[in-house]
């Protein structure tokens, strides 16, 4: 009789607990479902992932290879212009091509004088580009060259280079760094605070030569004169045609 109740009991309860176990159940089925279909997205996300770093790592692939070939390819092109221009850089200094003023480069008879500078009256008839002095020199001196222009009634020193040091005799050639750009009408000189081992003749040429050195902006003393004496110096480049 007894176990008679409490199937009853047992019957009933469950029978109770009917409606919440199939919300429950329910409620499973929904979370499997939602569960499964995360992981069908997270799946599409991955792969479209892996596809998007596959891509990349190609672009990647490809960039760098054609970096690799413009790299080549920009050294081999400087290479080659580097070789036309100091080809052509070397023709176009050839002395043959370029223009020469100043004194003659021969020996002459006469030397001397210390802290001086000598300017060369004869002004550049054209615009013109100078590359390089040149003289004739008898032992070892220094100098610095000038560039002078008349402004006005004076005649002032516009620019002035390295001082140069000659350490040998003979026939010396001194090229610039930078090329010179003078316009008509300037004048060259030099100045040497040493003895001036570049020999000249008198009445023979148009060379003033005065004591000291004009600094640059200074203008020459207005007492110089045409001594009429011809130094073995002056410089290379190009002069403009007349007229052109």
């Amino acid at each position: 009789m007894r176990k008679l109740c409490v199937f009853v009991s047992v019957t009933v309860l469950l029978l109770g607990c009917a409606p919440e176990v199939q919300v429950l159940q329910k409620q499973i089925q929904d979370l499997e479902a939602t569960v499964a279909k995360q992981k069908s997205e997270n799946d599409k996300c991955q792969q479209e992932l892996n596809n998007c770093n596959t891509l990349a790592d190609t672009l990647f692939s490809e960039k760098r290879s054609k970096g690799k070939d413009m790299t080549l390819l920009k050294a081999k092109t400087r290479i080659f212009i580097q070789g036309e221009y100091d080809t052509l850089n070397r023709f176009s200094k050839n002395d043959e091509l370029m223009d020469y003023m100043g004194g003659e480069l021969i020996t002459r008879k006469e030397k001397g004088n210390s802290d001086v500078t000598v300017l060369n009256l004869n002004h550049f008839p054209t615009d013109s580009v100078i590359y390089e002095l040149k003289g004739v020199f008898d032992a070892q001196t220094v100098l610095v060259p000038q560039l002078f222009r008349k402004k006005g009634d004076k005649i002032v020193c516009i620019w002035q280079g390295p001082l140069i040091e000659i350490v040998s005799p003979g026939t010396i050639a001194y090229e610039f760094k930078t090329p010179l750009n003078v316009i008509q009408g300037d004048f060259f000189g030099f100045y040497f605070p040493k003895r001036v081992e570049v020999p000249y003749d008198t009445r023979t040429g148009k060379y003033s030569l005065f004591s000291g050195k004009v600094e640059l902006g200074e203008n020459i003393p207005r007492s110089y004169k045409d001594q009429n004496r011809n130094y073995s110096i002056g410089v290379v480049g190009f002069l403009e045609e007349s007229g052109s």
